[in-house]
C-alpha cells in the first residue's frame, strides 16, 4: 500500500467539512484524490474512515501568526546520550508555550522544538526555561527567530501585509485556541467555555477571518496513533543560503508538485541557517532526490541539513496578552 500522505489528508480534510454529507461536490472531489492516489474509491473511503477511526489526525485551524505579531522559534537542542531522550521530554512536559516537539535520533540526539511568543521578552523567557529544564543534560542549543511563513501550498503569510494590527484581545486568543484544540466543536460549547453568547462567538470568528487572522482549516497527523504501515517518511530540514535563493520557488521543485514531498511548512528565520522547514516524503527514493538532486542545486543554496523525524508531538498553547 503505497503512503501517500498528503492525499489523506486533502480526503480527511473533505470528510470533516462536509460532515459526511453525501453532496455530489464531495464525491466529486474523494473520487478525483482517490484517482490520484491509485486507489479504487471504495478502498480510499475506507483508507481515510481508518484514519479517522484511529484518531490518526484532527482537524484544526490555520492561523496568520505574523499579522497578530506572535514570534515564533525554533529551537534545536542536542542531548549528551540518547538515555537522556525520555528524561528530556517529561522534564518539558508541563512547559505549555512548547507547540510542537520533534525527535531526531540523529545529531547527538536532537530535539527541534516549536514556540511562540508575545513579545521578545517573553521569547527570552521561554529559551531560558527550556534550557534551565535540561541543564545537565543539554551540551548545545540553537534558536532560530521566525519571520516568514509558507504554508498551504506555497501561500505567503507575513507581517505588514495589511493596513493595521487586528484588534485581538484575551478572548478572541482563547476562540482561537479552542478552534486549535477541535474546529468542528460546535459554537454552543466555545462559547460556554469563554462565557460569551453564541452569536458573539460566531461575529468574533467571522471578523478574525475577515481580518486575515484565521486563513482556513486544516488536518494535523496525530502520528503516535498512526500505524507503521502508514507512516510517511518525516524530516525537518535547514538551509544555509544566500540573496540569489528565492524560497517560494521550493514549491515549483518536481517532487513537490508531483506530489512525491509534501511540505508542512516553510520558514524564513534569523539564526546560523536561513530556512527552516518540514516535510513527507512517500519513500526514501523521493526523499533522497529531492535533497541531492532538486534542494542542494537551487540558486543560492549552500548547505543542506536534514533531521529524520523518529517522533513527534503537536500540542495547543495558551496565549496571555
Amino acid at each position: 500500500m503505497p503512503r501517500t500522505p498528503h492525499l489523506i489528508e486533502k480526503a480527511a480534510k473533505e470528510l470533516e467539512h462536509f460532515k459526511f454529507n453525501r453532496s455530489i461536490w464531495q464525491n466529486i472531489a474523494l473520487k478525483n484524490l482517490a484517482k490520484e492516489s491509485n486507489y479504487s474509491y471504495k478502498q480510499f473511503i475506507k483508507l481515510v474512515n481508518i484514519v479517522k477511526k484511529n484518531q490518526m489526525s484532527k482537524f484544526t485551524v490555520s492561523i496568520n501568526y505574523p499579522l497578530l505579531e506572535v514570534y515564533t522559534a525554533i529551537m534545536r537542542v542536542s542531548l549528551k546520550h540518547q538515555k537522556y531522550a525520555e528524561e528530556f521530554k517529561q522534564r518539558i512536559k508541563d512547559l505549555d508555550f512548547i507547540q510542537n516537539i520533534y525527535f531526531s535520533g540523529q545529531r547527538k540526539v536532537t530535539f527541534i522544538l516549536r514556540f511562540r511568543a508575545l513579545s521578545y521578552k517573553q521569547l527570552k523567557q521561554f529559551t531560558d526555561k527550556i534550557r534551565k529544564a535540561g541543564e545537565d543534560i543539554i551540551v548545545y542549543t540553537n534558536t532560530s527567530l521566525v519571520n516568514k511563513t509558507f504554508i498551504e501550498e506555497g501561500k505567503i503569510y507575513r507581517a505588514g501585509e495589511t493596513i493595521s494590527k487586528p484588534k485581538v484581545d484575551a478572548v478572541d486568543f482563547e476562540i482561537i485556541r479552542q478552534l486549535q484544540i477541535d474546529a468542528h466543536q460546535p459554537l454552543s460549547v466555545i462559547a460556554k467555555k469563554v462565557n460569551l453568547r453564541e452569536p458573539t462567538v460566531h461575529r468574533r470568528i467571522r471578523k478574525l477571518k475577515e481580518s486575515g487572522v484565521i486563513v482556513g482549516y486544516h488536518i494535523v497527523r496525530q502520528w503516535k496513533n498512526i500505524p507503521d504501515k502508514f507512516h510517511p517518511i518525516a524530516a525537518f530540514c535547514e538551509i544555509n543560503s544566500n540573496v540569489a535563493f528565492d524560497d517560494s520557488k521550493i514549491f515549483d521543485l518536481p517532487s513537490v508538485k508531483n506530489k512525491k514531498i509534501h511540505v508542512r511548512f516553510l520558514y524564513e528565520a534569523f539564526g546560523i541557517n536561513n530556512r527552516l522547514f518540514s516535510i513527507a516524503a512517500s519513500n526514501m527514493i523521493s526523499f533522497r532526490k529531492f535533497v541531492h538532486e532538486e534542494l542542494t542545486n537551487m540558486p543560492g543554496v549552500i548547505y543542506v541539513k536534514a533531521y529524520f523525524i523518529l517522533e513527534s508531538e503537536n500540542r495547543t498553547i495558551r496565549f496571555c496578552p
